[in-house]
């Protein structure tokens, strides 16, 4: 018995030392806090007055997203939009900053939305864990269409008891 413990007490401690934590954690309760949501632009076809999204392939961007003042570790990220009869698709992305001033010049994800479905469009997007600061640039893939649009977003914050 003496040598098997000699033996396998490394093995026994690195084991203990990894199956501890683990219980911890799927015995958390995990709470998610949800502020309200928040209009970041929108056009006046959603009752804004951001001018409508130019049929120019450059960005439009909003102001700062703010997730870090407040504690939130991520958002909700929706886009609303009209396509009925439109060619061109939208292009949405996300520029990353680290304190709500210097944003990046390369996006921090970009998806092309396929705008050609009809009126009052929605896709909806989670960024979990999302950079402190940030802001939304959208812009039309080709120079044929432009777009009434709203981005809204609701941040999140989560807590383990």
């Amino acid at each position: 018995m003496k040598k098997f413990w000699s033996h396998n007490k490394k093995v026994i401690i690195l084991l203990l030392i990894l199956l501890v934590p683990v219980g911890i954690l799927l015995a958390t309760t995990f709470k998610f806090s949800y502020p309200a949501e928040t209009v970041l632009a929108e056009t006046n076809g959603y009752g804004g007055a951001v001018p409508d999204l130019a049929a120019d392939e450059a960005y439009d961007y909003t102001s700062d997203i703010d997730l870090e003042t407040n504690g939130y570790y991520g958002m909700w990220l929706t886009l609303e939009y009209d396509s009925s009869g439109t060619t061109d698709n939208i292009i949405i992305s996300y520029f990353a900053s680290y304190d709500g001033t210097n944003f990046d010049d390369v996006e921090f994800w970009t998806v092309e939305v396929d705008a050609t479905s009809g009126n009052d469009e929605q896709i909806t997007f989670q960024m979990w864990p999302a950079p402190p600061h940030g802001r939304i640039g959208v812009k039309t893939s080709d120079t044929n269409d432009t777009f009434d649009y709203q981005i809204t977003y609701l941040p999140t914050r989560g807590d383990g008891t």
